[in-house]
């Protein structure tokens, strides 16, 4: 366990020296920091690498940025750090932060990280809360790229499968939307991420007896 938290405490102070010498040695006008995991079942499934990546990585830029004194820094955030909000309810900049996921979570934290770049250094911070964005390049785990992607490639989109029509005519295939089949798959999902936080639970509470 030791030789293990060494390695990725090596690894991780080799990624800051990297992105401090890229940043120094291109010093630009801005950084746009759009880099995060943002998957948020994955991030119940395991936590931790988007902790590291969303908060300690937002940390190792704002340092970049603060050593190589960037006149702008834009961390683009999430709609999501404010949580589940029951309609009528809409957020603004003022609405309390309230996430309820360890993506959110992680993501509240940069935040507020950055917030206090700006109030103690005074890093010149802005901070955006959007829904989801799309983009090109963006991984294909996502909607809107993966619709895109399957139709480019000429795939059925998810939750379409193609089947066997007998005609007057002959033989021929259409699509059709196998929403049971979508269902059922979401509902599998549901039950392992389910699974998988009952038992990191009583991992905790094992522990806890310990």
């Amino acid at each position: 366990m030791a030789t293990s938290a060494t390695a990725s405490c090596k690894a991780i102070s080799a990624i800051r020296t990297m992105v401090n010498t890229l940043v120094g040695e291109v010093r630009p006008d801005a950084i746009v920091h759009f880099a995060a995991e943002s998957h948020v079942d994955r991030s119940i499934l395991s936590p931790e690498p988007v902790v590291r990546t969303n908060y300690n990585g937002t940390f190792t830029l704002l340092e970049a940025a603060g050593c190589t004194s960037v006149a702008r820094f834009v961390h683009v955030s999430t709609d999501e750090v404010y949580g589940s909000l029951a309609a009528p309810a809409e957020a603004d900049e003022q609405y309390p932060l309230n996430p309820s996921s360890p993506y959110s979570a992680s993501k509240a934290a940069s935040d507020l990280l950055a917030r206090s770049y700006f109030v103690t250094f005074k890093l010149p911070v802005v901070i955006t809360r959007a829904s989801n964005n799309y983009g090109p390049f963006q991984f294909p785990e996502k909607l809107i790229p993966l619709m895109i992607t399957n139709a480019l490639e000429d795939r059925l989109a998810p939750g379409l499968r193609r089947r066997p029509c007998r005609s007057a005519t002959g033989c021929s295939w259409r699509t059709t939307a196998a929403a049971s089949s979508r269902s059922c798959a979401r509902a599998a999902m549901v039950r392992s991420i389910t699974s998988a936080a009952t038992a990191r639970c009583r991992t905790w509470k094992w522990c806890t007896r310990s």
